[in-house]
């Protein structure tokens, strides 16, 4: 799918075609839908949040800013599709006896769109709680960065 979405639209560089490629999980419609949507600068945000565990919250403060109200809501969706491709991406990355805090954090971002879809939350306290969920996947003093 990633050739023919470059085809269509080769001003896209290889990383943003990948980037769209995986938040669409290889489903064309969803992934024409992303096209325009900077979806690597959006990923590369939440993977920070992961690899940081942002102990000032200055990024999900961000992102919560970025995602919130209804005009912002494109964006909250597109958070919500990029997260558990992202979360798989750091699951393969970790050792087998380190994946389940990585599954944990899945359910919760799982948990937190089903409800904010049932209950009409607020997309920045979506973003919030899922930076928060990302925020938990960091490294830990006296652990190796992954």
């Amino acid at each position: 799918m990633a050739a023919w979405l470059h085809e269509l639209r080769p001003m896209l560089d290889m990383a943003e075609v990948r980037a769209i490629v995986a938040a669409a999980g290889g489903v064309p419609g969803k992934a024409l839908a992303l096209i325009d949507s900077d979806v690597a600068a959006v990923e590369k945000k939440l993977l920070a949040i992961a690899t940081t565990g942002d102990p000032g919250n200055r990024l999900r403060e961000a992102l919560a800013r970025e995602v919130g109200g209804t005009s912002n809501r494109e964006r909250l969706e597109l958070v919500i599709d990029i997260v558990p491709a992202l979360l798989a991406r750091i699951a393969r990355d970790r050792p087998v006896a380190e994946i389940a805090p990585v599954l944990a954090q899945w359910d919760r971002v799982q948990r937190t769109a089903r409800d904010a879809v049932r209950g009409s939350y607020d997309g920045a306290m979506v973003g919030f709680e899922i930076g928060n969920c990302l925020a938990e996947l960091a490294p830990r003093s006296g652990q190796s960065a992954r």
